[in-house]
């Protein structure tokens, strides 16, 4: 190819901008690079190689910079995922009837492991192995059992009277 075929196609100041990078390689290497053919054809082009042979005025290195930010990156994730995983397996270990409870008459009620407190009053509890929504009560050194039920948010304790009667109360869960 002819530098005059290219330059006659080229705006005037791009003919001159062409020149003038043509003139800079002839006389860097003493002859006309862009007609001279590749040297070894198996080679290939590498566009890093032609920038550092050919500025003065920047140093280019491959920086391992964007390696060690996606492995940092990475390992914070993971680490965040199984620090969620950890919060959640120990929330999805939670009784629910857990927390604070008010009943339609006022009575506070609150369940945590191993204690019911309520109306400021606190009583040990067991959940007997093998039965469903039962609730052991500590009293006066016996387990007295109360059936409960949990419906639309709401806890149905079920309480025997000292007359054998059944009495329900209805709580509702307590919001802070």
């Amino acid at each position: 190819m002819n530098k005059n075929n290219i330059t006659d196609s080229l705006t005037e100041k791009q003919a001159e901008a062409f020149n003038s990078i043509v003139s800079s390689s002839v006389s860097e290497s003493g002859t006309d690079s862009l007609s001279e053919p590749l040297k070894n054809k198996d080679e290939e082009f590498d566009i890093a190689d032609f920038i550092v042979k050919h500025s003065t005025h920047y140093n280019v290195k491959k920086s391992k910079a964007p390696r060690i930010i996606a492995i940092v990156v990475v390992a914070v994730v993971i680490i965040g995922l199984c620090v969620i995983a950890a919060l959640a397996s120990s929330n999805g270990n939670k009784n629910p009837i857990f927390g604070k409870w008010v009943s339609e008459q006022g009575i506070e009620m609150e369940i945590i492991e191993d204690y019911i407190t309520i109306d400021g009053y606190s009583r040990k509890y067991i959940i007997p192995e093998g039965e469903e929504n039962v609730i052991a009560l500590s009293v006066n050194g016996e387990y007295v059992k109360m059936l409960y039920k949990l419906e639309d948010g709401k806890l149905h304790l079920i309480i025997p009277s000292a007359d054998g009667e059944l009495e329900t109360i209805i709580y509702k869960r307590k919001r802070d």
